[in-house]
């Protein structure tokens, strides 16, 4: 699954994926000469941080959840949280915003919405097959 969500606030896209056969092949690294995204070979969950989709030529970020096994509770809520954090950095980056430990609201916002946008897009994957 791949879900596309727009942000009110900052110029960017936020893209969230269950599987790398959601996002091969449809995103390139802007600042990197546009080339195609690399898949991952360890971990569960992954930042792509400077990307455009092709086809419609939208900037953001993408992050890509690997949902082999049943995740649930604490362990989903964490890669969330952590992901989460990874793209708003991504976006202030790219953008140019700057936070720091005792200036940070803005920073905490965009972590909630990235995480409820996530979550949006992960339990539709998760609960799919308890209808």
């Amino acid at each position: 699954m791949l879900q596309e969500f727009k942000n009110d606030i900052y110029p960017r896209k936020l893209w969230v994926a269950t599987s790398w056969e959601d996002v091969e092949d449809k995103f390139v690294c802007h600042k990197n000469d546009d080339k195609p995204i690399e898949k991952y070979e360890d971990g569960n969950a992954y930042t792509y941080s400077f990307v455009m989709h092709k086809k419609s030529k939208k900037y953001g970020t993408l992050i890509l959840f690997i949902l082999e096994d049943k995740i649930l509770g604490s362990e989903i809520v964490g890669r969330i949280a952590h992901e989460s954090l990874h793209a708003v950095n991504s976006v202030f980056d790219e953008l140019g915003i700057a936070y720091d430990l005792t200036n940070d609201e803005h920073a905490a916002y965009m972590v909630s919405w990235i995480a409820k946008c996530c979550w949006k897009c992960l339990q539709k994957e998760i609960y799919k097959d308890e209808k």
